[in-house]
């Protein structure tokens, strides 16, 4: 779902209610680039969203008044928005514009309540733009930060409810040439959609691109 953050909108609502109807073990994820993500949780969770994802860029004061680095406040208002979420029974993660440094979203991965960053190598709003590369260096300092923190990811499952392995995903421009380069910097989880969709060969074709990658 994108609006005001981004310059296209649509709605998902009733796509996740179908979705999750028709199938009840898909895992579904919901990005929301929106300014007050909050008036969503409730009914993204009635809907069957499995995880809720929101824009670190849309915390704080709206986007035509907020100043620059002013991330105390966005990291209250996202650590409110990440507790109302898995009050409300789904997973949580955050998402960060190719302009946003790491940095400013690591006091928030240290509070437990988020499961996977959605790093965005294209800017909100539409599918098909080129990939940017500055995506690279954030995920590799993302993953840096994590081996830091975590020995290895089964031991974290294994027992350990206080602490939330994340997860790094990686969204925008993703296709056969991109997905190795971001899976060697250090991405768990790769989104594609133009590649699958729009690639000349067909849909079979285009994955098995992704995974020879």
């Amino acid at each position: 779902m994108v609006g005001a953050l981004a310059k296209r909108w649509c709605v998902v609502e009733k796509t996740t209610t179908t979705t999750t109807m028709t199938n009840s073990k898909v895992e579904l994820d919901v990005h929301l680039c929106v300014e007050r993500p909050a008036r969503f949780v409730d009914a993204m969770a009635d809907a069957g969203a499995t995880r809720f994802i929101f824009q670190w860029e849309a915390m704080g004061s709206s986007s035509s008044t907020r100043e620059e680095g002013d991330t105390k406040q966005q990291l209250q208002s996202a650590l409110k928005l990440a507790r109302d979420v898995k009050d409300a029974g789904m997973l949580c993660g955050v998402s960060i514009n190719p302009s946003t440094p790491t940095s400013d979203i690591l006091p928030l991965l240290e509070s437990n309540l988020i499961d996977v960053v959605d790093v965005l190598a294209v800017e909100p709003g539409f599918g098909g733009q080129k990939f940017n590369p500055v995506a690279l260096e954030k995920v590799s300092r993302l993953r840096r930060w994590r081996d830091e923190h975590y020995s290895q990811k089964a031991s974290v499952k294994e027992g350990d409810d206080t602490t939330m392995f994340v997860d790094i995903l990686v969204d925008g421009g993703i296709d056969g040439r991109t997905a190795g380069v971001v899976r060697d910097a250090g991405a768990d989880i790769l989104v594609a959609g133009t590649s699958l969709f729009r690639h000349p060969a067909g849909f079979e074709e285009a994955v098995e691109d992704l995974r020879r990658a």
